[in-house]
């Protein structure tokens, strides 16, 4: 039974691994996307406005990749926290600890979703 456990939860951070790589790539992304938009403002300051205005299509499709990467990481992140304040009930510290947490998930999620909706916003203007 301890062993089932123990690889559950090997599995568990197998998984962690590989999301904690997502929400790297989504930084990744949004490093590209900067890179994008400082290239942008370089064609525009030479006069280029064309190369300027594809530039910032660019940007804004890289940070709507970026931005979905993150949600979805998040997400699942999200779905720990939930897991977690499940399974510490009857322990006053630790269900404390699991609260804290999923509050700080959820409202994480929050900031990558309404970014994400900000940017989404702007692509379709």
């Amino acid at each position: 039974m301890e062993e089932d456990i123990l690889a559950g939860e090997a599995r568990t951070l197998d998984d962690s691994l590989g999301y904690i790589l997502a929400v790297i790539g989504s930084v990744l992304l949004s490093y590209k996307a900067t890179a994008l938009q400082r290239d942008g403002v370089c064609l525009a300051l030479a006069g280029d406005e064309a190369g300027a205005q594809d530039a910032q299509a660019r940007v804004r499709r890289v940070r709507l990749l970026s931005g979905a990467v993150l949600i979805g990481a998040l997400g699942y992140f999200l779905c720990l926290a939930l897991r977690a304040v499940d399974q510490t009930r009857g322990d006053p510290a630790a269900a404390s600890s699991a609260r804290t947490n999923l509050t700080a998930s959820v409202l994480v999620l929050l900031a990558a979703l309404l970014r994400f909706l900000d940017q989404k916003g702007q692509t379709a203007a």
